[in-house]
């Protein structure tokens, strides 16, 4: 009864997840954040508006006090004020999404008021792991002079649920385009693990039967069950103010922000895209390695994991559309960010590090979404035909890793690298992690190999991804899985998949953390006894086990015996590097109506103690389908106007190429 009940929801909840789609203009956006306060006027929109438009924005997205605990009578007054905020953006061709902050409210001045959330309802307020301490604090918010601002943190299973869905519902009829679902999370301000009240204590037994666990303990059943629980229970908290806007507004698109972007953070605070309902779009907030000098001082390997989240970001937003913050600190790094959002598609939000509202430029920015504008059908409307799909699991990452923090980059502080640096020790980072060290060193490999690859949520599988397109499935480290997910994954190699698997005890797990009886992949472990460094055959598919904690090692000790091996093995099921000698030059290929486009980033620059960029010659080997002739080839790139076009040769279905690579390029092929 456990089993079934939760995990059908997942299955409802990814089954028929094609026919959800974005609004069509959020595939073409091009975002700026700004704050707005209710004593602005039309002219003063009007101006921003302006400024704007000169950068090539075309949609908003907007800070304001309709955030704050308010009254009802000031409720109303920020409302009137969106109205007429709204309709002076739409006369100026500019989309609005208005942010909300969900599970967090500030009440400005709450510690003198004697109106506050926790003084109006503290029955509202997550309860902290110790079961007595309420969620709140005051702090320095909206006035700078005194710590009077009070910060709480709302249970999503409390009446409050009702508050915002009443205010929800009026922000969606007051004529913008999207709202912005901001702080939904569990946040422990005195201790992590919440929320333990007796909402959540409650949901937690209707939902699959279990009860909160009395210590912090990964090895413990009913713990694992809270961990993975937690996720659900805030996916059903977006889902029922998604489902709020589709009956009061259904023209409203529903967009979340999302902070957790493969590392540990969606384990410990509960937020993880891969629970999140299909007809909700989300908006990244892929943040840098230092919150002072973002990307500035990152060394390669902080790239190369940057490079991974965006691809996170793309493989959890199941072909919709999706944006994500791009954090700047100075113009030259601030365009391999989004070079490697765009590299993803993810539709661009320009900032700079220390807010979203920031921008690193005027002209930067307007450089940059001038090109995006030009290139955006084969940026965003393009599909990917990458033929290696590797899987990433968050509750592997939650069973394996989730009693750790950090997890996202690689390079702890020290060095001299500069305050505000987000891996305070080597524990922090990724390469001490075990799941997440496993995947990324995989990752790591295929970007140095120059082979286009995709990502996906191992839990997708079954119901929303297309694995008859890929040729390569790498499964690194996937101690739990699901019979549905062993079924499908299974499926692939039999109908013709090749499949690359790292770690020693795959499948060992069920979905809920419990050991199987049976394991289908122990199994086929033992057939590969004597045939170690062979692919071995399985119906129409092959399967090939990699040393134990393979990726992990490549990682941590860049050993080229590992990624030669790995190498190898792609080629002999012809899984080819595009871009030939040249490791740091990241690579994806798309096709958008009937052409081929070839995404190029040199990240040879970054990281060097000089900071410079230094152009690259990348060399493209392209297969094209059989009877594909090319009769024009060219590059683009954010530097310059208009497009260059390149000499090329095309031997067989393959079409070769060079082309300079400042920091990024657009190649496209044609007939």
């Amino acid at each position: 009864m456990l089993k079934t009940k939760l995990f059908l929801v997942l299955i409802i909840l990814f089954t028929g997840s094609s026919i959800f789609a974005s609004q069509p203009w959020v595939k073409e956006a091009r975002t700026a954040g700004i704050n707005l306060i209710e004593t602005m006027q039309k002219e003063d929109i009007d101006r921003i508006s302006q400024k704007l438009l000169e950068q090539k924005v075309n949609t908003v997205l907007v800070y304001s006090s309709i955030s704050f605990y308010l009254p009802e009578d000031d409720y109303e007054v920020a409302l009137s004020f969106i109205r007429m905020a709204a309709e002076r953006f739409h006369k100026n061709s500019l989309k609005v999404i208005w942010s909300y902050s969900c599970l967090q409210q500030i009440t400005a001045e709450g510690k003198k008021r004697e109106h506050s959330v926790f003084k109006d309802h503290p029955d509202w307020l997550q309860m902290n792991w110790d079961r007595k301490s309420l969620n709140y604090q005051y702090q320095n918010i909206v006035y700078a002079k005194e710590k009077n601002d009070e910060t709480a943190w709302l249970c999503p299973n409390s009446d409050y649920k009702n508050y915002i869905s009443a205010r929800i519902s009026k922000l969606s009829q007051a004529g913008i385009d999207g709202i912005c679902l901001d702080m939904v999370s569990f946040y422990g301000l005195t201790g992590i693990w919440p929320c333990t009240d007796k909402n959540c204590i409650g949901k937690m037994w209707v939902d699959i039967e279990s009860g909160l666990p009395e210590k912090v303990d990964f090895s413990n059943m009913e713990f694992k069950k809270w961990i993975l629980w937690r996720h659900r229970t805030l996916a059903d908290f977006t889902e029922n103010i998604s489902n709020t806007v589709k009956n009061t507004a259904p023209q409203v698109q529903v967009f979340l922000m999302n902070y957790g972007c493969s590392g540990l953070s969606s384990t410990i605070d509960g937020l993880d895209g891969a629970y999140i309902a299909p007809d909700i779009d989300f908006i990244w907030q892929v943040n840098p390695i230092s919150s002072m000098t973002g990307m500035s001082s990152a060394r390669e390997d902080d790239w190369i994991s940057m490079m991974l989240m965006f691809k996170y970001c793309q493989g959890l937003s199941y072909n919709k559309s999706q944006l994500a913050l791009n954090f700047g600190f100075k113009e030259e790094d601030a365009q391999l960010v989004m070079a490697l959002g765009l590299a993803a598609q993810c539709n661009p939000l320009e900032s700079r590090v220390g807010g979203v509202t920031a921008s690193v430029g005027r002209r930067y920015r307007q450089k940059m979404y001038k090109w995006v504008e030009t290139n955006s059908d084969y940026i965003f409307k393009s599909e990917s035909k990458a033929k290696v799909l590797v899987v990433y699991s968050g509750r592997n990452r939650d069973l394996v890793d989730g009693y750790k923090s950090g997890g996202v980059y690689a390079t702890p502080y020290g060095d001299g690298l500069l305050q505000g640096w987000t891996v305070n020790s080597f524990k922090e980072s990724v390469k001490s992690m075990d799941y997440l060290a496993e995947h990324r060193g995989y990752v790591e490999m295929l970007i140095k190999l120059c082979i286009p690859f995709d990502m996906a949520e191992l839990s997708s599988l079954p119901a929303r991804v297309d694995l008859d397109k890929y040729k390569l499935m790498v499964l690194p480290e996937a101690l739990s899985m699901s019979e549905l997910e062993t079924q499908k994954i299974l499926s692939f190699i039999e109908n013709g998949g090749n499949l690359y698997i790292s770690g020693k005890d795959t499948g060992k797990l069920n979905q809920w953390g419990v050991s199987v009886s049976s394991c289908v992949f122990k199994e086929m472990k033992k057939k590969t006894s004597g045939f170690e460094d062979s692919w071995l055959v399985k119906e129409k598919g092959k399967y090939y086990f990699a040393g134990e904690n393979s990726g992990k090692k490549f990682l941590n000790k860049k050993d080229k015996s590992i990624i030669k091996a790995f190498a190898r093995k792609a080629k002999e099921i012809d899984v080819l590097p595009v871009a030939q000698n040249n490791s740091s030059l990241y690579v994806q290929v798309y096709e958008y109506n009937g052409k081929y486009i070839v995404s190029l980033v040199n990240y040879a620059w970054a990281g060097t103690k000089d900071k410079k960029v230094k152009s690259v010659e990348a060399n493209i080997s392209l297969p094209l389908p059989d009877g594909y002739t090319a009769g024009k080839v060219y590059a683009a790139y954010p530097e310059n106007e208009g497009i260059e076009e390149l000499k090329f040769v095309q031997e067989g279905n393959v079409v070769k190429v060079s082309a300079i690579v400042s920091i990024n390029a657009l190649i496209v092929i044609s007939r």
